[in-house]
């Protein structure tokens, strides 16, 4: 492993807002009491904790609790999703609805969203979508804040070349460079940080997003646990569905909300825990996501 070098993983964004990534910040420290966007009925499942910092995993002893392998909603039928009905209120308006193909992403700079690759990408077509709108803050039929159209898409060309989903799923990550700069009138979300695995796995994680069994024109966030984190590939409880794609996932630490992952599919039946999956950011993630961002 290359040794941290902070030029590496921390930059400025624009207006002043910080991009930072580093698994080695004391800032986040995981027995200091966290917060998240809101509050749910305990009800986590029981896990055992196995403290190995480079393969250890949560041992997720709730799936019996749910029937069949392969879903997106996780404890059917109790759905934990709940509506965002103020979509202009931080951090709701730097959320954003993706159309086509009908995703989510997240404006990290004034013309920059942070989405999944599959969102700007078709595999089965070897094409790029076009004709993308993205719609900060969507709320049914309002549209707060306008939209902006795609005129660049970046993605790794590990995902393109992939033979199959199950290998392009840790490069299945991207950046929207918009024709005009929305985010002067939403903000953007100011942090995005490398967590280790270790830490990941011992806190809770905030995901939100426009999913298509809910009509995907409205927002819904949720929040739950970390199952596992194997390199960029990071496994949740969080319930999810299409449109949910690209979506934050981040961690909320007294007034800082930092994003550490990108939602980026459903449960995987060929491995033993059930749960969603996403995209780590890792150091080297966040070096290409800055490098797309100052291209």
């Amino acid at each position: 492993m290359d040794a941290y070098d902070p030029e590496d993983v921390e930059f400025e964004l624009e207006d002043d807002q910080e991009f930072f990534g580093s698994g080695d910040e004391d800032e986040f420290d995981p027995d200091d009491e966290l917060e998240y966007e809101g509050s749910f009925a305990e009800g986590d499942g029981i896990f055992e904790y196995e403290d190995d910092d480079e393969g250890g995993v949560f041992e997720d002893l709730t799936h019996e609790l749910a029937p069949g392998a392969d879903y997106q909603v996780i404890f059917d039928p109790k759905d934990t999703r709940k509506r965002i009905t103020n979509t202009t209120a931080v951090p709701w308006r730097h959320i954003v609805k993706i159309s086509p193909p009908g995703c989510t992403g997240t404006l990290i700079a004034p013309n920059k969203v942070l989405t999944a690759a599959h969102c700007v990408f078709n595999r089965s077509r070897k094409s790029r979508y076009s004709g993308i709108r993205v719609i900060p803050g969507k709320n049914g039929s309002k549209e707060p804040f306008g939209s902006a159209r795609a005129v660049r898409v970046d993605y790794p060309s590990a995902y393109v070349r992939a033979s199959s989903y199950d290998k392009a799923w840790p490069h299945d990550y991207a950046v929207i460079t918009l024709d005009k700069p929305i985010g002067r009138k939403t903000g953007h979300w100011p942090r995005l940080s490398a967590l280790s695995a270790r830490r990941l796995r011992r806190v809770k994680l905030n995901t939100a997003g426009y999913p298509g069994d809910k009509g995907g024109q409205h927002l819904y966030w949720t929040y739950n646990r970390v199952s596992s984190v194997r390199g960029a590939r990071i496994e949740y409880l969080h319930d999810t569905a299409g449109g949910q794609s690209g979506s934050p996932v981040w961690l909320k630490s007294g007034r800082r909300r930092t994003i550490v992952a990108v939602h980026t599919a459903r449960d995987n039946p060929a491995t033993p825990i059930i749960a969603n999956r996403g995209v780590a950011l890792t150091r080297p993630i966040l070096r290409r996501i800055r490098g797309w961002m100052r291209s």
